[in-house]
């Protein structure tokens, strides 16, 4: 196994020159949500791999425990699974998955590292963790100077004393150039530091192409100087331009100004619109409206990119495009899989901007939302009503849920402008479809004959406006006959009786 360094002959092998096969690596650290860009690089990886039949590595880059934050890492896992572009090897998927994460390989980067050293490629630093600020604040603030000379320098015998006294020390590497600095291998914690780390990992792993964002140039010389001095072939680069914000900067999740991947989700964006959108974000294909399935986004996509803004507006609307064209069993399960992922927030109420919305709230016949909405999205008759009508899954559950809710006071205080002899014969009316309320047959009959006496009647705009109005507490909506006869408004009868609405004299 990779892992398992002992068996590599490191100090004097070399990789061969052809990899036998593709093998790419996604290693995001878990110090947040899983940020849009990263999204985006995990497509890359995933597109890249299976278009060259290689394999796509989920390594877990958590090297610096202080920066980690509790629950992201499951956060990136479920994202990840969500968007349906499945990992082949790594965490979750291997019986030893423990290696593959990074703070469990420390004695593996020691290894390495002492055999820098061996190599005089590497030195001990016994330099207090304090000194080396100060002088790294000189280094920024003054003039651009090496801050490693005072160990470097130091005899074998001195090393060797500080070492036998138990001195702390971190091991870094010579960098033999004026572009950086000499750096940091192990911290005096015994952490190895992520460009380390990764390079150790990355030969372990046998990566043949790594696929990351253009902002990593620095990383990637220290990374190309640590794989030469360690004597093997660096993988091959490839760097990604990033996905800026309106102002042109990147967009990072330390900004608070880009979206999280769950918040898109939550919104109620589909897997495969997101994936097109991203993957063709900055090429010739980023203003199509196709969408485009998996197999044909690993010959559409390419490396050859321009920094490119993120443009919600422009990804609603090909989610409108995607959830517009597809069949009504496709919109079903995409419903499904949108309930299933963010039930935990269905449940506690969607934010919809001004006030948050409870789902699992109880109607007046005490009816379990929640459970009314898992029966409604399988019937594809709603789906008829609304699929149209809607840009995001969200949109859909907020439209059904407006069946739902029904302010009494609201509707009490909106009444009072419509002439009562009208509001009492409307009442009336809807009694009597009230009485068909159990066949549905009659009940589309019944309200297709009422709507043809009214016939063009100047009241008839006032007669269905205020009879939609009773009935779901809103002036618009789908088709009303439609809302009634497929049972989408519950508890009708409750909603026009005398206890709750007064009409009539």
């Amino acid at each position: 196994m990779f892992f398992n360094y002992h068996n590599e002959s490191y100090a004097t092998s070399e990789l061969e020159d052809k990899y036998p096969e593709v093998r790419v690596r996604f290693a995001p650290s878990p110090t947040g949500c899983l940020h849009i860009g990263s999204l985006r690089t995990y497509i890359y990886n995933y597109l890249f791999a299976k278009k060259h039949y290689g394999t796509l590595i989920l390594r877990i880059d958590d090297t610096d425990r202080s920066r980690n934050v509790p629950g992201s890492l499951e956060d990136i896992i479920s994202v990840l699974r969500w968007i349906g572009l499945d990992w082949d090897e790594g965490v979750y998927k291997s019986e030893e998955d423990y290696f593959y994460y990074q703070s469990n390989r420390n004695d593996i980067y020691r290894i390495f590292a002492e055999k820098l050293v061996d190599s005089n490629d590497a030195y001990y630093c016994f330099c207090k963790e304090s000194l080396i600020s100060k002088l790294l604040q000189k280094w920024f603030n003054i003039k651009l100077e090496r801050t490693d000379d005072k160990c470097l320098h130091l005899r074998e015998k001195e090393v060797e004393n500080k070492l036998n006294k138990g001195h702390e020390y971190a091991i870094k590497l010579k960098s033999y150039t004026d572009e950086f600095d000499d750096f940091v291998l192990i911290r005096s914690n015994g952490c190895a530091t992520y460009n380390f780390s990764s390079c150790v990992d990355d030969y372990l792993m046998k990566i043949t192409h790594i696929i990351r964002g253009s902002d990593h140039t620095l990383n990637t010389n220290k990374q190309r100087l640590i794989f030469k001095l360690m004597k093997v072939k660096h993988p091959e680069f490839i760097s990604v331009p990033l996905i800026v914000d309106e102002n042109q900067l990147k967009l990072s999740k330390r900004t608070n100004k880009s979206p999280t991947v769950q918040q898109i989700i939550l919104d109620g964006i589909c897997q495969l619109p997101l994936i097109n959108y991203l993957t063709l974000l900055g090429t010739e294909y980023s203003h199509h409206k196709n969408i485009y399935e998996i197999d044909e986004l690993m010959d559409k996509f390419t490396f050859n990119l321009a920094n490119s803004s993120f443009n919600y507006d422009k990804l609603l609307h090909l989610n409108k495009i995607y959830l517009h064209n597809i069949s009504n069993k496709v919109f079903l399960k995409e419903l499904n899989k949108y309930y299933e992922y963010n039930e935990k927030y269905i449940s506690n109420g969607i934010d919809c901007g001004k006030e948050k919305t409870t789902l699992n709230s109880k109607t007046n016949a005490e009816e379990n939302v929640g459970e009314w909405l898992k029966k409604a999205w399988i019937r594809e008759e709603f789906v008829d009503i609304y699929k149209t009508r809607v840009n995001t899954l969200k949109e859909y559950f907020l439209n059904i849920k407006l069946s739902l809710d029904y302010d009494y006071e609201k509707i009490k205080s909106s009444l009072g402008e419509y002439d009562e002899d009208l509001k009492k014969w409307i009442k009336e009316e809807l009694i009597l479809l009230m009485e068909k309320r159990k066949n549905v047959i009659d009940l589309h009959i019944k309200f297709t004959q009422l709507l043809k006496e009214m016939g063009e009647s100047e009241n008839k705009v006032k007669i269905l406006q205020l009879m939609r109005f009773l009935l779901t507490g809103e002036f618009a909506g789908p088709s009303l006959i439609d809302m009634v006869t497929l049972g989408i408004i519950v508890d009708l009868e409750h909603r026009i009786s005398d206890k709750q609405i007064k009409i009539g004299r």
